[in-house]
């Protein structure tokens, strides 16, 4: 079986690490699940999209980078056939780096959009609590909107699958919207 990295991308708040972690615990003990947002705390100490605006492509790639090493490692000790990390993925520049450090590693990669209506996001941001990740509420409300107008749409090269989290909970995301051929059977 092919090692195969998901990456799970969407705007802050659409609901990235719970389709994240729900995917990890539907593929088993097959798969882990890495949180950029760890990865990012212990490689940029001082981050700019805490106080300012969002990281630019060369931070970001800084903390992408470690994550591809973590990623590589993993597969190494052969404990994990699958990977899957979650973040914005904006960039088109960097969603192809690590697209071509895929190609290099023989690594399968498929891209996870996940979409939802700023409503929804709004409603679900200020009724939970944010435990676990780098913004409070009101930040990444602030960056959802900083992120829409900075985001490069996928392209059809991509091949990307997409879930609507609007109005339901992620948990029932239909699994076989996931190409089949990129992810270890369930």
């Amino acid at each position: 079986m092919m090692d195969t990295l998901i990456l799970v991308s969407g705007l802050p708040g659409a609901g990235k690490t719970t389709v994240a972690k729900k995917l990890a615990y539907r593929l088993g003990d097959q798969a882990i699940h890495f949180d950029i947002d760890d990865i990012k705390r212990g490689v940029v100490v001082d981050s700019v999209a805490l106080e300012n605006d969002i990281d630019p492509d060369e931070i970001r790639w800084v903390y992408y980078q470690e994550a591809l090493n973590l990623t590589h490692r993993t597969f190494e000790e052969g404990v994990y056939n699958c990977v899957i990390m979650d973040e914005v993925f904006h960039s088109k520049e960097l969603r192809t780096r690590i697209s071509d450090w895929c190609i290099c590693q023989g690594v399968q990669s498929q891209w996870v959009v996940v979409q939802c209506s700023y409503e929804v996001i709004e409603r679900r941001l200020n009724s939970n609590p944010r435990d676990g990740h780098i913004l409070t509420a009101e930040q990444c409300l602030k960056l959802n909107r900083r992120f829409e107008e900075l985001f490069d749409e996928f392209t059809i090269e991509e091949s990307v699958t997409v879930i609507n989290s609007d109005g339901k909970h992620v948990s029932n995301f239909d699994m076989s919207k996931i190409r089949q051929s990129k992810v270890p059977p369930l």
